[in-house]
Order: C-alpha cells, then sequence, then structure tokens
C-alpha cells in the first residue's frame, strides 16, 4: 500500500482464525490511510486461530511499500497483543524459543518486519467496540478452491515447497513445467535428467510438460508453453519457488501475464533459514545436486540436514541457496507417493559449477 499522502494516519485492522484449531482458516485485513483503503485476505487448509491472527498482521506489514512510518494495528488477539507489548518476543528471541513456544516461524517474520516500522497495537474485545473490526475473514481457501494451477517444477526444494503451500492454501495442482537444455538430457537450471523429473511427477500422480531451449530463447518458448498449457488444463495460476529476488518475480508475472494466468509465489519474502527448517520439518528429503566453486565438489550428494546447514553458513554460503550458490533434488516429500532411488555418480565441472551426472537406482 502506498502511504505518499501526508497528514494521514495508517490504521490496520486484522482478523483471524480457524475451524477447529487446529483446521481450515484464514485471515482478513483492511488498511486505511486517508481516503485509500485495501482489503488483504488468505487462507489455509490447517492451521490455528493464533496462526492466523499473527498471519494477518505480518501481511498487513509485507504489504506497505514506504518503512519508518507510524503504523496502528487493532485487533482482538491478546496472544498477539502481549507477545508484543509485554516483550515475551524478545524474551522468546533471547532464549531461542525454548520451552515449546509456538509459531517460531511467524513470530521470527515478524520480528525482521517490524523494524521497519513504529508499530503500536490496540487491543479490541472481541471486535466489539470497534464496527471496522468486525471485516469478514475471507479465506483464500474458498478464493482458491477452484484455482487450477500450474507448477514451475525445477525438482528441487524451493518449487516442492511452493507447491506443496499452494496445496495447504486449496490450489489444485494440473501439471508441471520444466525447461530442459537445447538436447533435452537436463534440466537447464538444476542438470537434472528428464526420466528423474519424469518420475517427480509419477510420484506425485501430476504430468510434466518438457521443453528444450537455449538460454536465448528461453523465455519466447516458456510463454509458449503456458499459453499451451494454459488452454489445455484450463488453468488460472502458475506457482513459483522465488524468495526474495525481485528481478526474478518480475519474469514470472511478465510471462504469465501473456498467458492470462496469475502469479503466485507461496515462499515469497520469508526469512531464507526459517524457510529451510520449514522445509526439513514438512518432510521434505532433498540433495545437492550442483553447487559452485566456492562450496566446491564434496558437497554433491549430500543430503541437506539441519546439520549441514550450519557447515554452509559457516562458509557464508546462503543456506536457501537462493542466489544460486546450488541446487537440489528432491527424493521425497509429504506429495511423493513412494520415495525416488537416485544415485550421484561423476563430477563434472561447468563454467564455473560442479554437478553430478545423475541416475535412477
Amino acid at each position: 500500500m502506498s502511504t505518499e499522502q501526508k497528514g494521514h494516519q495508517l490504521i490496520i485492522y486484522t482478523d483471524g482464525a480457524s475451524r477447529g484449531n487446529p483446521g481450515p482458516g484464514g485471515y482478513g485485513v483492511v488498511l486505511l490511510w486517508g481516503d485509500k483503503r485495501k482489503e488483504l485476505s488468505g487462507g489455509y487448509r490447517l492451521t490455528t486461530n493464533n496462526r492466523m491472527e499473527l498471519m494477518a498482521v505480518i501481511v498487513a506489514l509485507e504489504s506497505l511499500t514506504k518503512k519508518h512510518i507510524p503504523v496502528t494495528i487493532y485487533t482482538d488477539s491478546q496472544y498477539v497483543v502481549n507477545t508484543v507489548e509485554k516483550k515475551w518476543l524478545d524474551n522468546w528471541i533471547r532464549t531461542d524459543f525454548k520451552g515449546g513456544k509456538k509459531n517460531r516461524d511467524l513470530w521470527m517474520h515478524y520480528h525482521e518486519l517490524s523494524k521497519h516500522f513504529r508499530i503500536r497495537f490496540h487491543w479490541v474485545k472481541g471486535h466489539a467496540s470497534n464496527a471496522m473490526n468486525r471485516q469478514r475473514i475471507r479465506s483464500r481457501k474458498h478464493m482458491t478452491q477452484q484455482a487450477h494451477i500450474l507448477c514451475s517444477w525445477s525438482g528441487g526444494k524451493d518449487s516442492c515447497f511452493a507447491l506443496m503451500q499452494s496445496i495447504q492454501q486449496g490450489c489444485r495442482p494440473q501439471v508441471l513445467l520444466n525447461v530442459l537444455n537445447e538436447e533435452g538430457r537436463i534440466s537447464r537450471s538444476h542438470g537434472i535428467p528428464a526420466d528423474i523429473l519424469q518420475a517427480q511427477a509419477a510420484a506425485m500422480q501430476l504430468p510434466i510438460h518438457l521443453i528444450s531451449s537455449s538460454w536465448q530463447e528461453y523465455e519466447a518458448k516458456f510463454v509458449s508453453a503456458l499459453q499451451q498449457l494454459t488452454r489445455s488444463y484450463t488453468l488460472t495460476h502458475a506457482v513459483f519457488g522465488d524468495i526474495d529476488l525481485q528481478a526474478h518475480r518480475d519474469w514470472e508475472e511478465n510471462v504469465c501475464a501473456q498467458a492470462g494466468l496469475t502469479a503466485l509465489l507461496p515462499l515469497w519474502q520469508q526469512n531464507r533459514k526459517e524457510l529451510v527448517y520449514q522445509m526439513l520439518d514438512s518432510g521434505i528429503e532433498t540433495m545437492i545436486v550442483s553447487c559452485n566453486t566456492i562450496m566446491g565438489e564434496r558437497f554433491l550428494g549430500k543430503m541437506l540436514t539441519p546439520g549441514l546447514v550450519a557447515e554452509l553458513e559457516a562458509l557464508g554460503v546462503d543456506v536457501c541457496g537462493e542466489n544460486g550458490e546450488f541446487h537440489t533434488l528432491v527424493l521425497n516429500c509429504p506429495l511423493f507417493n513412494k520415495a525416488l532411488k537416485v544415485l550421484a555418480g561423476k563430477r563434472l565441472l561447468h563454467n564455473g559449477y560442479w554437478f553430478t551426472e545423475l541416475s535412477l537406482a
């Protein structure tokens, strides 16, 4: 939300809930700035009241384009207000959330966002004293239950987790899309053989559309594939696993627009390290299959674990590999009906990047 007007106060009304706690739930947000009004909402198939109350606050802050401004937030969540106003969060962070404190991922995300604003919370009892806070929660599950999605599938952890998150939000996956090299043997980005990508798709009981392309023709062929698949599968959205590289998001939104699709980025602007731990906690089993020379060939074939995350961090490598330091291959996840058995063979250095030859066992 743009906040360029002067003389106005930014006011945010948030709400969140789940049915069953845990169960399906959603959040709603209303932002007011002078005569400007913006509404946001979303939902998940399995969540809790507290997560949705906190998610509403996070989504509201993420939508703001101007930093270091005063923000007033109205909520009926004592959990959110007390955690912030009574400095519980500061203590939880100092003790690394020991004692079973929940929602660490969201609270750490809020903590980073809060550094950019001057936030003041107002607790409203059951929304009874504030008409605006009767804003109905509109669950994204309802909004996206008819969304037919394509996943830009790399074969690695990020696209896998993005697909998992989209499904959790109610989207219906129809097809995967991957771009191979000119010979049609391996994927352009990760160097994963076509038969392994097909085995991943089979494990999810989804079709995969493979196209071959040079880097020069990549965009044109990607758009053409999107247009063709949109017609074939009556698609509405395309899911991508990018986290915070704006140039990538701009490109994805552009190619989607040419195919009449909406780009979905479920991982967007989340903390990279927290994301890796969420992926591992969710059941994703993934192996490093390519990396830069700073990491070196010794990392090829290694499974991503909390211990390896610490090792990467000690080397100064981004633990999510968002800058292209390394790529992974998902061998198992909750979407698979069986784990893949893959052999890592000969190691190759190509254009300053290490790859390993992969084959199905």
